[in-house]
C-alpha cells in the first residue's frame, strides 16, 4: 500500500517523528543463504530478476514509481536538518500559486548549495490567507523585501482587480521576481541539482527534515516531500505524436522552487550567473 512505502522513504532520512525504517534482505537469512549477499541462490535470483524488482522483491528496499519528473530526489540524500546561517545570505521565498495548493518555500543558498529551510503548504487557500501565515514565520525578519523572491509568471497576470504580485506588496511590502521559464528548462536544473553529477559529487538541493511526505486518501499531496513521488510524466498512450508534458499537479512547491534555482543560477549550472537568452534565427537559402 502506498503509506507503507511512504513511511519507509520518509523514515530512511531525518525526520520530525524521530523514526528509522529497515529493509531485512531474504539473503540477511544465512541459516538458508550462507554466504548472504554473494550466495549462489541470491545471484541466480538477481540475474534473472530486473535490478527494482529484485531489490524490492528480495532486497526489501522499495522500487520508486515509473515515470517520476524528478527520479533523482532521495529521501536519504536530499533531506536533513539544516542549520539556519543568521549571519548568512539573505532568505529568499520561492511562491508557486497554485488554484489546489498555495506553495511558498524559505530558502537560502550557501554558496553553490540551496536550503530549503520551511514552507507554506496551503491547500483551498487565497493569497490573503496565504501571506499572513508567510510574515508569522520565524524566517520572515531575514527577507529582503526589495528583493524578496521568485514567483511563477502566472502572478503577474490579472485575472481580477490585482495580480498576485501587486497583492504581495500591497500586504507584505515584498517585491518578487518573475520571468516566463520553459518547463523543460525546470525540470532540468531540479533534475540537476537533486542529483550528485556535479563538481561536488553531491546534492545541491536539501530539504528541512520538519517536512513532510504526507499526502491525501485520493493520492494529492499534502506537504513538499509528498511531490517528488507523485509528480509524473502521463502514459502517452494515443497521444504519441503531442508534445511530452508532465502532469501539472502535485509540483507547486517543486515548480516554486525550480523558478527560484533558474533565476539564481541559470539552468543546471553552477555559477551563479543569471542565463541570458539567446535568439537563434532561421533561413533557407534557395537555389
Amino acid at each position: 500500500m502506498p503509506w507503507f512505502q511512504d513511511l519507509w522513504d520518509r523514515w530512511q532520512a531525518d525526520n520530525h517523528m524521530g523514526a528509522r525504517s529497515f529493509s531485512m534482505p531474504t539473503w540477511s537469512n544465512t541459516d538458508k543463504y550462507p554466504l548472504g549477499r554473494e550466495d549462489p541462490a541470491i545471484l541466480a535470483l538477481e540475474a534473472e530478476t530486473p535490478a527494482d524488482i529484485f531489490m524490492e522483491r528480495y532486497g526489501g528496499v522499495p522500487s520508486k514509481p515509473a515515470g517520476l519528473v524528478l527520479p533523482e530526489f532521495d529521501m536519504k540524500t536530499n533531506v536533513k536538518k539544516l542549520e539556519f546561517d543568521k549571519d548568512g545570505p539573505p532568505v529568499r521565498l520561492c511562491v508557486d500559486p497554485g488554484t489546489t495548493c498555495y506553495a511558498v518555500l524559505f530558502v537560502q543558498h550557501i554558496g553553490m548549495f540551496t536550503h530549503v529551510l520551511d514552507r507554506v503548504y496551503a491547500k483551498g487557500k487565497i493569497v490573503q490567507e496565504v501571506i499572513p501565515e508567510v510574515m508569522a514565520s520565524e524566517y520572515w525578519k531575514y527577507v529582503v523585501l526589495d528583493k524578496a523572491g521568485t514567483i511563477d509568471q502566472a502572478g503577474s497576470q490579472h485575472p481580477g482587480s490585482y495580480s498576485q504580485v501587486e497583492l504581495w506588496r500591497m500586504i507584505a511590502g515584498a517585491e518578487l521576481q518573475f520571468r516566463y521559464i520553459f518547463e523543460e528548462d525546470t525540470i532540468r536544473t531540479l533534475r540537476y541539482r537533486l542529483g550528485s553529477t556535479n563538481s561536488q559529487r553531491k546534492p545541491l538541493l536539501y530539504f528541512d527534515s520538519r517536512m513532510t511526505n504526507a499526502r491525501t486518501a485520493s493520492g494529492e499531496a499534502l506537504d513538499v516531500l509528498a511531490e517528488p513521488a507523485l509528480w509524473r510524466w502521463p502514459d502517452r498512450g494515443f497521444r504519441q505524436n503531442e508534445p511530452r508534458r508532465p502532469t501539472d499537479k502535485n509540483n507547486h512547491a517543486m515548480k516554486a522552487i525550480g523558478y527560484e534555482l533558474v533565476n539564481q543560477f541559470g539552468v543546471a549550472l553552477e555559477s551563479s550567473k543569471p542565463r541570458t537568452a539567446v535568439r537563434r534565427s532561421y533561413w533557407i537559402r534557395g537555389k
